[in-house]
């Protein structure tokens, strides 16, 4: 046999090889499963669907990412943990979203959820595109870029709402406490309460 055969029956038999290896490859999963532990837990949802999530121990993180078409169809419920949920295009949670006590963070780019609260503590929101259907509550630092959200109770605390974009279909209110609302791009279609405290609010452009 010549070297070129032989060169040639060494490819065949890889080939062959190969061919098994992939046939016998299962299919990939959707991967939204989300099952809570103990401690921290880092969950990604970005195919499939779950029933809905609650993790009331740890701190811990949900993220359906860019690109991605995950679903989650119930709430979301976190506990006192330091909490962070991005969500970003596509991905959409059917319920409420509660975050709980604990310093959290809540990142919007796309997607859509029902509503939110953040609950207490000192929390941060950023809102640049998607949905928030009905409320945002709770919030204490929250700067909107871009989106939809149906209308912001900030609540009690000392509160910051920073809008540069997107729009707010109702009221924006904050509580008690030294509130601060700046408007420079965006809509809001209802009223602007500050309620009770030393208050600021700025409006250098936007309706």
């Amino acid at each position: 046999m010549s070297s070129r055969d032989r060169g040639f029956n060494r490819l065949f038999n890889a080939l062959s090889v190969s061919s098994l290896f992939l046939l016998n490859t299962p299919p990939a999963l959707a991967a939204c499963t989300l099952t809570p532990t103990a401690g921290d837990d880092a969950y990604v949802c970005d195919s499939g669907s779950a029933p809905g999530l609650t993790d009331l121990a740890g701190n811990n993180r949900l993220t359906m990412p860019a690109n991605g078409s995950g679903a989650i169809t119930g709430d979301v419920t976190f506990g006192a943990g330091t909490d962070y949920i991005e969500i970003n295009a596509n991905g959409t949670i059917g319920g409420d979203v509660q975050q709980g006590s604990g310093i959290d963070d809540f990142v919007m780019h796309g997607g859509s959820i029902q509503s939110l609260a953040q609950g207490d503590g000192l929390d941060t929101f950023l809102m640049t595109g998607g949905t928030i259907v009905e409320a945002f509550e709770d919030g204490d630092i929250a700067r909107m870029t871009g989106g939809t959200i149906g209308r912001v109770d900030m609540k009690l605390d000392d509160n910051l709402f920073d809008m540069s974009g997107g729009q707010i279909l109702g009221n924006l209110v904050t509580g008690f406490g030294q509130d601060t609302i700046i408007l420079s791009a965006g809509r809001i279609g209802g009223n602007v309460s500050v309620s009770g405290g030393d208050d600021s609010v700025t409006v250098s452009g936007g309706e």
